[in-house]
């Protein structure tokens, strides 16, 4: 019953189709029925779970040819390990001519054969072990994909060239297609999604958001450096999810409407291969609520040429940013940006019960850096920031923004100053945590700003000592501007600040002149969207 398995059930589900019968041999708790949506749906299992709930025990009987009558797909996840003979409950599904999901712990992941025995695993096969048993019992391998590094998960065609029983499906009608079936056209997102980071998950939720209700969705992520178990996090449970180096997504059926790449600090070509096969399909392409940080000097960098991103920028049918380029650095770069603003502008804050209203509570936001940049004085600083809060009857608290802040704390042996708070893969309800405290303090970190403008709560962003840092990030720099949001040369000017009662919200005549501009940028994209 391990909250894990409901995670390798979700991951399984990702390479078969929806809608299919499911025969589910060691239910558990059911995960299977949410997870797969399935037609039609038979437990299956050693003990009663409901009234629905068939009993069997594969090493006294093997699965019964009328059940497997019932159904396409036969689900083994977190079975095979515990049978006597799983060579047995596999041909039994192949001669039904029925394939198979299954997973199995091999030797490989779990070498320990003692700690097996323990877990009450009976068999100790490792992956070409496992592939031949599957091959002999009559099934050819169609996929296997690995779960959280821990376990392969296999989906199991009946047919062999000694064996070819008939066949409920192929291969092909059984297997998660690149894009979900559907009568209206897809749009494909872009993004830095997937990994957890809190301000670019606010950026897709707001995008979804934005487009489902007219498109189906499609995400397009980097699957090697995604966070595990990034697609049972919202949205990504409701849309296709491909692969970035997959142009399958944008260019399969049905017919796509258009491509948005953005938000934020993604550079100019990001994506890039997915955008050129687009436009060449006739897609339309937009790149919305991104920066391009430039100034004079920098556009005279040797090292550095600009020519690409003017020829890739004009190729675009709109290039909106988040923040006002100035006509002179945009005539030098060749463009036409629109201006736009920041997508999370437009995310609604969660409603849970849970999170009250803390006046007295600080949220401090540390964005992680490269360790060598980080030296004792900014350990120090923290530290200062933190006790001299406290020292004011403020209650300070880390809040991190993404999977690699939360392991920085850790890693400088901070994270025990203050309690942590861990939502950064639910930017909702980080905005609500953000919109329910007394103040926000960003060490380098953008969207602490954007949530805590939105929700009307003081906020300042500090500046830390980091080596070979001269400066905040320019993008900071510019959404203060943008927003109206103050900030501080060093941790002791913020704790003079927050004593005397200074740190403010944003300033709301900005803000609301950025919301105007994000709606503005968005009934753009509907017209560009609407002419494919």
């Amino acid at each position: 019953m391990s909250p894990l398995w409901r995670e390798r059930t979700e991951f399984a589900a990702r390479f078969v189709k929806p809608g299919l019968a499911v025969l589910d041999v060691g239910c558990g708790e059911m995960w299977v029925e949410r997870a797969f949506r399935p037609s039609r749906y038979i437990p299956v299992d050693l003990v009663q779970r409901d009234e629905r709930t068939r009993l069997l025990d594969l090493d006294e009987a093997e699965l019964p040819a009328e059940w497997l009558a019932e159904v396409d797909l036969v689900v083994l996840l977190g079975v095979l390990e515990y049978l006597q003979e799983p060579a047995r409950c596999l041909a039994a599904a192949a001669r039904a001519g029925r394939a198979v999901l299954c997973s199995y712990n091999t030797a490989e992941y779990s070498p320990d054969r003692e700690r097996r025995r323990r877990d009450g695993w009976v068999t100790d096969l490792d992956i070409d072990g496992f592939e031949q048993l599957a091959r002999v019992a009559g099934f050819r391998i169609a996929s296997r994909h690995v779960y959280a590094r821990s376990q392969p998960v296999w989906l199991l065609i009946p047919g062999t060239a000694e064996t070819s029983p008939v066949m409920r499906f192929d291969e092909q009608e059984l297997s998660s297609p690149v894009v979900a079936p559907g009568g209206r056209p897809r749009l494909c997102l872009a993004g830095f999604y997937g990994r957890g980071n809190c301000g670019d998950e606010a950026i897709l939720q707001s995008v979804y958001e934005t487009f489902a209700a007219e498109w189906d969705i499609v995400v397009s992520v980097d699957e090697r450096g995604a966070y595990d178990g990034f697609w049972d996090w919202y949205p990504y449970n409701r849309c296709r999810i491909v692969h970035q180096a997959d142009i399958g997504g944008v260019l399969g059926n049905p017919r796509a409407a258009g491509m948005i790449v953005g938000g934020g600090g993604i550079f100019f070509s990001f994506a890039a291969n997915q955008v050129l096969a687009a436009q060449w399909a006739g897609v339309p392409c937009v790149m919305a609520g991104v920066d391009v940080l430039a100034d004079e000097t920098s556009l005279d960098t040797p090292y550095f040429d600009w020519r690409p991103f003017t020829r890739y920028a004009n190729a675009l049918d709109l290039f909106a940013t988040r923040h006002e380029v100035p006509p002179a650095i945009a005539g030098q770069l060749g463009v036409s940006p629109f201006h736009g603003a920041d997508w999370a502008l437009r995310l609604a804050p969660d409603e849970a019960s849970e999170v009250v209203p803390q006046p007295d509570a600080v949220a401090i936001v540390l964005r992680e850096y490269d360790l060598p940049r980080v030296r004792y004085d900014y350990i120090e600083a923290v530290e200062r920031l933190v006790r001299g809060l406290r020292a004011q009857g403020r209650k300070p608290f880390f809040l991190p923004f993404s999977p690699e802040d939360e392991r920085f704390l850790g890693e400088l042996a901070i994270a025990g100053l203050a309690p942590i708070e861990r939502q950064w893969w639910n930017p909702r309800r980080m905005k609500q945590v953000i919109g329910s405290v007394g103040g926000v303090v960003s060490g380098g970190r953008l969207h602490p700003l954007v949530f805590a403008a939105s929700t009307r709560t003081p906020v300042i962003e500090t500046r830390l000592p980091l080596a070979g840092i001269s400066h905040v990030r320019p993008k900071l720099n510019v959404m203060r501007h943008e927003l109206g949001i103050a900030s501080s040369p060093d941790v002791d000017d913020t704790l003079d600040r927050f004593a005397a009662g200074s740190v403010q919200p944003s300033d709301e005549a900005r803000l609301r002149a950025a919301e105007a501009r994000l709606e503005a940028m968005i009934a753009r994209m509907r017209e560009v969207f609407s002419r494919s």
